[in-house]
């Protein structure tokens, strides 16, 4: 047997790698031998020895086989199991040489996830996947002991199409195989950084609602003070007095101030919409004055009308606020002048073109605005209309006039179409759904006063709102009373022998609500008509007042006009005509 292995023995060797060029000594089969030995003696009495050698390597080694297919077999389970938990895991997992920091092994979520083949990865540079600003962290790979295990939090990976990723990293220090490597083991949180990204703008905005609606009371409270005293210096100047284009800023800024107001109530959900059917050329056609002073005299501004323009269905001073704010949006893109055009056209949208702009197909009265501006690279054009961003110094934008536009425009079920090119300007087309329906009539010229009489009790606890007050009605003709509160209002009617034809109170005051003032009054006095004011609008107080339709309410700031229309229609008198 001197010089060859064992048939069995090569065989095993074989199984586990190794090649027999060796022959084995005579010592190492000598184990392989189950020798028997026995001494006689014969009748000489001389001694001699009978030993008989039985080859046992056969069973011997078929043991050892055994043995060893049984250990192959505990290997083999063991790479399975391996095998099952690095390839079946749902997370991206890698081995990292760290001498190359090049990838020696992925599993297929990494593929999944990066876009790349197992053949690309395996052998490519970690710092492919890294943006080029984040290639230095790749040297904490270099430190990392054996057995460490490193928590790196967040990293900014690559895909192949080049979307950015963010990915939570933990890491583990070994040696395989004499090599020093890091096993990773990578959790996708894009997603879950968008919509934690996605909350806190909701969060935002709910504190935005929060503090509209909290100022909306006494901001408005100012304004009304404002806009009335602008209306009676107009009445009083005339149109030809030096002070009377003064007098007009005066007024237009508080208009425009309250605008605002409107505007982060719209955004943040807490402006009663009141959708109307429209002709979108009488708005272009009214505030166009009002346009040609906001862009100021180094801007040229036209607009193309389109005569049969058909009608649209939105809240009139919604449709002010998308034409304003894209507007100011095309000035402020023209801080050396230029050309602005407001355009109004019938559009039909097919169903190509409405999958683009995000609409349903059909017949869409477009309002275009378009500007000789700096315009917007892509990347801006796509988070334009994003709550905050904006692109303007500080102090010069909030970040919500497009997305208040855009707010807009989806609620009235249209779509916006944005154009833009770098140093050649932007053009905005807002796609309203056309009716068919005929526009309710714009009534805004030649308010007149109508004289008017009976008795009306003001409860306001605005000093300057209440002196406001008493300068419209007694230059009306009513007989007033006044409170600066609801309990005095109370103790003014209990020494008050006549009737009172109109309680205008303020819906929101310490103490006793008007709400609740109003149920006192009509006990003592039923047949007085009740005429409730507020600087809120959907206020937990409003909500809590339960005003229905047959209720008279008025929104501050209001006009001499809109006043006085609802205390006639209050009392049943026809109203004034526009």
């Amino acid at each position: 047997m001197a010089g060859k292995f064992h048939p069995l023995l090569e065989r095993l060797l074989r199984r586990v790698g190794a090649t027999p060029d060796v022959a084995p000594s005579l010592e190492a089969w000598q184990a392989l031998l189950d020798v028997v030995s026995r001494t006689y003696r014969d009748s000489d009495q001389d001694r001699y020895t009978i030993e008989r050698a039985m080859d046992v390597s056969g069973r011997e080694m078929q043991g050892l086989y055994q043995e060893v297919e049984r250990q192959l077999a505990i290997v083999r389970l063991s790479e399975q199991r391996h095998r099952l938990l690095f390839q079946g895991s749902p997370l991206p997992i890698w081995l990292l040489d760290v001498e190359t920091l090049t990838f020696v092994d992925v599993n297929d979520a990494m593929t999944r996830t990066y876009g790349y083949s197992r053949d690309e990865l395996i052998g490519m540079p970690a710092n492919v996947l890294k943006p080029a600003e984040d290639h230095q962290q790749l040297a904490i790979a270099t430190t990392m002991t054996v057995e460490q295990v490193t928590h790196l939090g967040l990293r900014r990976h690559l895909r192949k199409d080049g979307t950015v990723l963010e990915m939570d990293i933990t890491a583990h220090g070994l040696v395989i195989d004499g090599r020093r490597c890091v096993l990773g083991i990578a959790r996708d949180m894009t997603q879950a950084r968008r919509i934690e990204e996605e909350l806190r703008q909701a969060q935002k905005m709910e504190a935005i609602g929060r503090l509209a609606g909290g100022v909306a009371h006494d901001f408005n409270n100012i304004l009304a003070v404002i806009l009335a005293n602008a209306e009676f210096a107009q009445m009083t100047l005339g149109d030809d007095h030096p002070a009377r284009p003064e007098v007009d800023e005066i007024k237009s800024g508080a208009e425009r101030a309250a605008a605002l107001t409107r505007q982060l109530l719209t955004f943040s959900r807490k402006q009663k919409r009141q959708p109307k059917i429209l002709a979108l050329n009488s708005i272009v056609t009214e505030i166009e004055s009002m346009l040609a002073r906001i862009v100021g005299e180094d801007v040229a501004i036209s607009a193309k009308i389109e005569p049969a323009l058909g009608a649209i269905e939105a809240d009139p001073g919604e449709v002010e606020q998308v034409l304003l704010n894209l507007v100011v949006n095309a000035r402020d893109a023209m801080p050396s002048g230029g050309r602005l055009v407001v355009e109004t056209s019938n559009s039909f949208v097919d169903d190509v073109h409405a999958q683009q702009i995000g609409v349903a197909p059909g017949h869409y009265v477009v309002l275009a605005i378009s500007d000789t501006g700096c315009g917007m690279t892509d990347a801006v054009r796509a988070r334009i209309f994003e709550p905050f961003f904006t692109t303007k110094d500080v102090g010069k934008g909030t970040g919500l006039g497009l997305a208040t536009v855009f707010g807009i425009v989806q609620q009235c079920g249209g779509g916006i179409a944005v154009y833009s090119e770098l140093g050649r300007g932007t053009t905005f087309r807002i796609y309203w759904p056309r009716r068919d329906a005929a526009p309710d009539a714009r009534r805004r010229e030649g308010f007149v006063a109508v004289q008017s009489s009976g008795t009306v009790l003001v409860v306001e606890d605005d000093n300057q709102v209440r002196k406001v007050l008493r300068r419209y009605l007694t230059s009306w003709g009513y007989t007033l009373l006044e409170a600066p509160s609801a309990a005095a209002a109370l103790d003014l009617i209990a020494g008050h022998r006549g009737a009172i034809d109109v309680l205008l109170t303020d819906l929101v005051m310490p103490g006793l609500d008007g709400r609740a003032l109003s149920r006192r009054v009509l006990s003592e006095k039923p047949a007085t008509k009740v005429v409730f004011m507020s600087g809120y609008t959907e206020h937990a107080a409003l909500n809590n007042a339960a005003l229905g339709p047959e209720d008279y309410f008025v929104q501050k700031p209001f006009s001499a006009r809109v006043l006085s229309d609802t205390l006639r229609r209050a009392m049943g008198h026809a109203v004034t005509m526009r």
